[in-house]
């Protein structure tokens, strides 16, 4: 049981530290999504993150649990969050120097089709609703189903901008790519 709670924390610790470190060696950026779209997508994002961990939910309905107390369901949601970090590490690398923290184009910036990107257009957000999924299934609590919607659909948001972003930067190669590759979830979304 402390195996699985150290998996789950380190998981989310080491993700966290790849994004400041590579968040240094990003492109500048030439163009950026909407600040409206900015605004609403982070207070989803942090609203849902705060659902999701914060003990002081844990009242009422929301701090019910919808799976019962078990090591076995706590090491399932510990692997699912260290498989979705990673993957959404693996995005994140070979996205390189085009990658910021919102929707943005960056200077010589490339429509990354390869690795992870040929499986799913947004592969960091596909693996950050697998962590995410993984780390609600950990907390087993109400308030965690929660955050993890208010969290999904932070990114549909910032998906739909990045959408229009890459659309008008790469009038040629983006259509085809979209109709090739699924959004966030292979052959389901």
């Amino acid at each position: 049981m402390i195996a699985s709670l150290w998996l789950l924390r380190a998981s989310w610790i080491v993700t966290a530290v790849v994004w400041v470190v590579g968040s240094v060696f990003s492109k500048p950026t030439v163009k950026t999504g909407s600040p409206g779209a900015r605004l609403l997508y982070l207070a989803l994002a942090v609203a849902g993150g705060f659902c999701i961990g914060d003990k002081v939910l844990d009242w009422g309905w929301l701090g019910r649990r919808f799976l019962p107390h078990s090591p076995v369901i706590l090491l399932v949601g510990a692997s699912l969050t260290a498989v979705g970090c990673m993957f959404a590490i693996w995005a994140r690398a070979v996205l390189g120097r085009n990658w910021s923290g919102g929707p943005s184009v960056k200077q010589d910036h490339i429509l990354v089709q390869n690795g992870p990107y040929a499986l799913t257009r947004h592969p960091i957000y596909t693996g950050f609703l697998i962590a995410l999924l993984g780390t609600t299934i950990a907390v087993a609590r109400y308030h965690a189903i929660l955050g993890f919607l208010l969290v999904f659909v932070s990114l549909l948001v910032k998906t739909a901008q990045e959408e229009k972003l890459m659309t008008e930067s790469f009038p040629n190669d983006c259509p085809e790519y979209r109709n090739r590759v699924w959004a966030l979830v292979p052959w389901i979304f």
